[in-house]
């Protein structure tokens, strides 16, 4: 009978990780990166490059807001600060090597001869860009960033290849702004889910 109540009683650790899955499943990070890579591509396809500038400070703006209007009222405050000092850490370890690798490939490629950044860069850039993504989601333990990543990634390789064989159509552009929307759209999911799922803490009940 011990047994059965000991199994039924979630330790400390399951319930910080299914507060930090709560905190981290209102979909604010997928809004943001959905209005950033979006953002690059309608900017960019209607002639006003000066403006992706905004997109950064506007995607954190964005999260910021959210956290402190939606999903603090909802899970209450969390800030594991040992825990994200070690995750914030890990990014940064993980983006250094990232950088290094992409710098060795692209050595290695070039001094044997062959140049594929040349040839498609915007495909490279998309790689690099993916591959940031997938570790952002490796830090907040989110997998579908991996899927984002490989979103995006294929939206900017298939669109810079087809882009030569359109002209007067900017494809690489439109694949982008259709990969940060179903992005935008796959945060809005997740935000009409976690709001609904979670009610605003109410201290006077």
């Amino acid at each position: 009978m011990s047994d059965i109540l000991k199994s039924d009683i979630p330790t400390t650790r399951q319930i910080r990780q299914e507060l930090y899955r709560s905190y981290t499943e209102d979909g604010l990070l997928d809004i943001a990166l959905g209005l950033t890579i979006g953002g690059f591509g309608a900017l960019l396809l209607v002639g006003q490059p000066w403006l992706v500038t905004l997109l950064g400070p506007l995607a954190l703006l964005t999260w910021y807001v959210g956290k402190r209007t939606v999903t603090l009222p909802r899970v209450g405050e969390f800030l594991p600060e040992r825990t994200m000092q070690t995750r914030l850490s890990r990014f940064a370890l993980y983006l250094v090597a990232l950088g290094a690798g992409a710098l060795a490939l692209f050595v290695g490629v070039s001094l044997s001869g062959a140049n594929p950044a040349a040839a498609h860069p915007l495909a490279l850039f998309g790689l690099v860009l993916a591959a940031g993504v997938g570790v952002l989601g490796l830090m907040v333990k989110a997998q579908r960033f991996y899927l984002y990543g490989f979103l995006i990634f294929a939206a900017m390789a298939v669109g810079e290849a087809v882009n030569a064989q359109t002209p007067g159509i900017d494809t690489y552009l439109l694949a982008v702004l259709l990969a940060g929307g179903v992005i935008l759209i796959s945060g809005m999911a997740f935000l009409v889910a976690f709001v609904r799922n979670n009610p605003v803490i109410s201290l006077e009940e």
